[in-house]
């Protein structure tokens, strides 16, 4: 079966893919795959072409804060870097998806930022809503650096988090400690594995 995972920025998709892992299910980060294709050198090479060498590090790495700054500014730019990326991580995916089911996994999680409006979701048997208070996601993510005003910008390029909350079939909230996050994601993860998805069919 395979669960998706929506929510806010901040809201803590990433915690509670984490702990879907610790109790064993599989997880699919598309973030994770778009860092990792950002390195390679035909990517890398494009972006140079784009915009310049200033976005390559003194280490040879990108320098995703500059390319942050680009395409969160302009939505041109954010629309040709998906392009680039996505296809692939699209690929990848699916890949991974097709892998997990020869394997019989009973769960895999996919962390996809972009979920509510990407293609991927047609994958999903499930769909899971990350639930936090606007604060808690704001000091969530001053630790990346961010100020409230670029929180606003960011989401404003991503599906309103009340249409993401219609499309879940579940809601986890996300506001108090982690035992508490813990202890509903296991709630859930039983209640997941009950579920004969042939019924459906």
């Amino acid at each position: 079966m395979i669960l998706g995972i929506l929510g806010g920025i901040g809201s803590g998709k990433s915690t509670v893919t984490r702990m879907f892992a610790d109790l064993g299910a599989k997880t699919l980060d598309a973030d994770a795959i778009a860092h990792e294709l950002i390195e390679r050198e035909d990517t890398k090479s494009t972006l140079r072409q784009w915009w310049g060498d200033e976005i390559i590090s003194e280490d040879g790495t990108v320098d995703r804060t500059k390319i942050a700054e680009r395409v969160f500014s302009d939505a041109e730019e954010l629309v040709r870097l998906e392009r680039l990326l996505h296809p692939e991580v699209r690929a990848r995916i699916e890949e991974k998806i097709s892998e997990f089911k020869e394997n019989n996994e009973k769960l895999v999680v996919l962390d996809v930022p972009l979920l509510a409006s990407s293609t991927l979701r047609d994958f999903c048997d499930e769909i899971l809503f990350v639930n936090s208070t606007e604060a808690l996601r704001e000091t969530r993510v001053k630790v990346r650096g961010w100020s409230p005003d670029e929180l606003k910008r960011r989401e404003a390029q991503q599906v309103p988090e009340s249409d993401k909350k219609i499309l879940a079939n579940s809601i986890i909230n996300n506001s108090g400690s982690l035992n508490e996050t813990r202890q509903q994601v296991e709630d859930l993860y039983e209640s997941l594995l009950a579920i004969d998805f042939t019924e459906r069919e």
